[in-house]
């Protein structure tokens, strides 16, 4: 929602038959000059709301491990096209997708081992979590169910959309693997859980269906919790 200062809100200009009132002479009483104040902020409010309507928030956090390839899955979300990234994460990284009044935030947060102590203080802003694996890094599965299982047991109800990434490369785990690897059954029993495979091919070029099922996916779950 945007905030707007009285002092700078420029109402004569927008309401010039308002301010035409604000610039008469001094106008004695009190409860009148009170009424005529109220009057010009509704008046300037209402203007606010016809003119700018406000656009709901929906933010959607995006975790995994580093090197699982968030960033290149998330971009070409947003961009609906092939955004191979690999520089990591450092932080926050903010993208959105704006559809009339409706925005859909995305907010990612690095997976280093400095930052992953933090996630958890993203999720009550949540209304969706995905949460990246690299498919091909076998030694690092449990790691990366470890820290799902913990993250998972902060909100019982938050829906998981679980990104097997770097399906393309040859020794990846398969998404029936990766299911059994991360434990999957045991957490989808009170929350609404995918399971999506995907790839960023690293010459941007085509972008892949499941990234765009992922987005169609996100796009009907956030309908769904509004």
């Amino acid at each position: 929602m945007r905030t707007h200062q009285w002092e700078n809100c420029c109402l004569y200009k927008r309401l010039p038959v308002v301010g035409m009132c604000l610039k008469c002479n001094y106008i004695e009483g009190t409860l009148f000059h009170l009424l005529l104040v109220i009057i010009c902020v509704l008046l300037y409010w209402l203007y606010c709301f016809v003119k700018e309507p406000q656009t709901r928030k929906q933010q959607i956090l995006v975790l995994g491990l580093d090197g699982s390839g968030k960033t290149s899955v998330l971009n070409s979300i947003v961009t609906n096209r092939g955004n191979h990234s690999t520089v990591p994460t450092e932080g926050v990284h903010a993208v959105c997708i704006t559809n009339g009044n409706s925005k859909m935030e995305f907010l990612e947060v690095g997976g280093s081992e400095q930052l992953r102590q933090f996630w958890e203080r993203y999720l009550d802003r949540a209304l969706a979590l995905i949460y990246v694996v690299d498919s091909s890094d076998h030694s690092r599965l449990p790691l990366a169910k470890m820290h799902l299982h913990q993250l998972i047991q902060h909100s019982s109800s938050l829906p998981l959309v679980v990104l097997a990434n770097k399906q393309d490369l040859e020794n990846a785990y398969h998404i029936t693997d990766i299911h059994d690897a991360l434990a999957l059954s045991e957490i989808c029993e009170k929350r609404k859980l995918y399971l999506i495979g995907t790839h960023v091919a690293t010459d941007g070029s085509e972008l892949p269906s499941s990234i765009e099922d992922t987005r169609e996916l996100l796009a009907q779950l956030l309908l769904e919790i509004h």
